[in-house]
C-alpha cells in the first residue's frame, strides 16, 4: 500500500467548498480565521462565487439563421 500524499491541487470549486464547510463548523469568527489559515485558504474564497465555464451542447438543433449563415460560408470558400 502507498501512504505518498497525493500532489493533486484542488481547484477552485473544491477550495471554495472547503472554505464553506470550515465555516459552517467554525464557533467564531476568530476561529475560522485560524482554521481558514491552518488550511491554507482566505476568508474570499468562501464568499466568491465559483465560475463554472460554461458549455454548449454537443449536439443541438441549428437555428434558420445559423443554417443559413453556415452554407454561405461554406459555399464562399468552394
Amino acid at each position: 500500500m502507498d501512504n505518498a500524499i497525493s500532489s493533486h491541487e484542488p481547484t477552485p470549486e473544491e477550495r471554495h467548498r472547503a472554505a464553506r464547510a470550515v465555516a459552517g463548523q467554525a464557533k467564531d469568527a476568530d476561529e475560522l480565521r485560524e482554521l481558514l489559515a491552518m488550511l491554507g485558504l482566505s476568508p474570499a474564497e468562501g464568499r466568491a462565487p465559483v465560475p463554472r465555464p460554461r458549455r454548449q451542447p454537443a449536439n443541438r438543433t441549428l437555428t434558420i439563421p445559423e443554417l443559413t449563415e453556415l452554407f454561405q460560408r461554406a459555399t464562399a470558400s468552394a
